[in-house]
């Protein structure tokens, strides 16, 4: 196959995807979502700021710690 005939068959598959797959943000807020509802099921029924003080005590730790890593 030719440099040209690859490039056009790359332009149209990414064109497919493109096309049919959501952007990434959006798999970002529903994972964001489920793992949500999924913690205030598995720590008690807790309400949704206590869920929300949970979840930025872990995003705070987690980043110092990568910070740390690197």
């Amino acid at each position: 196959m030719s440099r040209f005939g690859l490039g056009r068959l790359g332009r149209y598959v990414a064109g497919r995807i493109e096309r049919w797959l959501p952007n990434p943000f959006v798999f970002a807020v529903i994972l964001t979502y489920i793992v949500f509802l999924g913690g205030r099921r598995a720590v008690e029924n807790r309400s949704p700021a206590q869920m929300l003080s949970y979840w930025n005590e872990g995003f705070w730790g987690s980043s110092i710690s990568a910070c740390r890593w690197s």
